[in-house]
């Protein structure tokens, strides 16, 4: 873990592969052999994305209620790489719970530059809905990206931070 740990905060990754500029398997290979790694760099990303899904269960049961309420869109806002959000979508069933991912590789910004919801709007063209994106997030910084581009953009810490809020708790219990 030590050897590997620096990978995260490589130029190569954070301004490349998470914006969608460089492919993971390209710079993850260069890295890993310059570390001693043999093996195909496919078995180390899939202990990875294995290891490193920490799947929020009572999250995922309200917002699949929310769901079943009607005509409400849930999407999924994330800084990942394309592997890995594939693999949230697919193989974590993600694609069950959202409309759509929102990747920064997809999107070629990180959720702390205003411009990836400015990238988000354009997408799903909020102009046209009567209220704007409610968006939960636990870091402050990309709270005030949100906020800047016209977003509803409330601090999450725990399950009641989502479900409390007066725009999902009126949903909730009618």
């Amino acid at each position: 873990y030590e050897k590997v740990k620096g990978f995260w905060y490589l130029p190569e990754f954070t301004d490349g592969v998470l914006l969608g500029r460089l492919d993971l398997k390209v710079v993850l290979a260069e890295f890993l052999l310059s570390i001693g790694y043999r093996e195909d760099p496919q078995v180390f990303m899939d202990y990875w994305f294995s290891k490193d899904s920490n799947v929020n269960q009572p999250l995922m049961n309200v917002i699949a209620r929310l769901r079943n309420t009607g005509d409400l869109k849930m999407y999924l806002a994330t800084n990942q790489e394309k592997y890995r959000a594939d693999y949230l979508w697919h193989n974590l069933g993600f694609k069950d719970y959202f409309d759509d991912v929102f990747n920064s590789a997809r999107i070629g910004h990180c959720k702390s530059n205003a411009k990836y919801f400015e990238a988000v709007n354009n997408i799903i063209d909020w102009s046209k809905r009567p209220e704007p994106p409610l968006f939960f997030e636990d870091n402050p910084d990309i709270i005030k990206g949100a906020q800047a581009v016209g977003w509803d953009a409330t601090k999450y810490c725990e399950l009641e931070d989502f479900t409390s809020h007066p725009s999902i708790h009126k949903l909730l219990v009618n």
